[in-house]
């Protein structure tokens, strides 16, 4: 089971906006070490940069397999996002 893990789960039944915020505030950080646009999640989401902003703002829910893109162009574990230590997305 992939993605129906602890981060998953915390995130779609908590709805909690500062869980949401988190876990999008997370997503940017590493999007922007990685030097990855906004405009590219989104190509890559098939959604407009607009609609990806709100994701990283936490203003919508994602489902499981939007935040399995999202992970894997990041190149990065669920894990990873869940426990955000910068050192070791810069090791990637």
């Amino acid at each position: 089971q992939n993605l129906g893990s602890k981060l998953y789960f915390i995130y779609l039944h908590n709805h909690q906006p500062e869980i949401l915020i988190m876990i999008g505030n997370k997503i940017r950080i590493v999007r922007q070490i990685k030097g990855i646009s906004q405009e590219a999640m989104a190509m890559k989401l098939m959604i407009s940069q607009p609609a990806y902003s709100k994701i990283e703002n936490g203003k919508i829910v994602l489902s499981p397999e939007r935040l399995e893109i999202i992970l894997n162009e990041l190149n990065i574990s669920e894990e990873t996002i869940r426990e955000f230590n910068p050192i070791d997305i810069l090791k990637k």
